[in-house]
């Protein structure tokens, strides 16, 4: 089990999962992912609003499934049965498949968005430097005339 700060936790309790979800150890990641082997897990998320996203996944892209809720306890639950071998989680929410075309395209998204957000920052570097570019550009040209003058006389 791993939890949003890096922390891998060698066992798990129903307790720890509740303390994890109300607390978690870091606030900015706050996730849990429970892994039985690779593409075969259970994970979890709070988004900023409150709103927990649930997925889980066996093994192929096709099966992967997801669920937003705010029920914590159902969040708890349902992780805790699903770590167990509980087949109730499976039943207790009504899981959606993921659709990997839209993931894909969130994901994309997110990085265009992060890019046009270090483009508008570099473009205001520049903004400001302008003035400032344009005032030695000014000057210089003034002190190439006088001294072009000078020399021409």
């Amino acid at each position: 089990m791993t939890v949003g700060d890096g922390t891998t936790l060698p066992y798990l309790t129903k307790e720890l999962v509740e303390d994890l979800l109300a607390d978690p150890p870091d606030p900015n990641n706050p996730f849990l992912v429970i892994e039985r082997e690779e593409q075969n897990y259970v994970q979890t998320c709070l988004d900023s609003d409150g709103v927990y996203e649930l997925e889980y996944r066996e093994g192929s892209e096709g099966e992967h499934f997801r669920v937003h809720t705010s029920d914590r306890s159902l969040v708890r639950d349902v992780v805790w049965a699903w770590s167990t071998d509980n087949p109730w989680w499976r039943d207790a929410v009504q899981w959606r498949n993921v659709d990997l075309t839209i993931e894909e395209l969130s994901r994309l998204r997110e990085c265009v968005t992060a890019e046009l957000a270090e483009i508008r920052e570099q473009l205001a570097a520049v903004s400001e430097m302008i003035p400032k570019i344009s005032e030695v550009a000014l000057t210089l040209s003034v002190e190439t005339d006088g001294s072009d003058d000078g020399e021409s006389n």
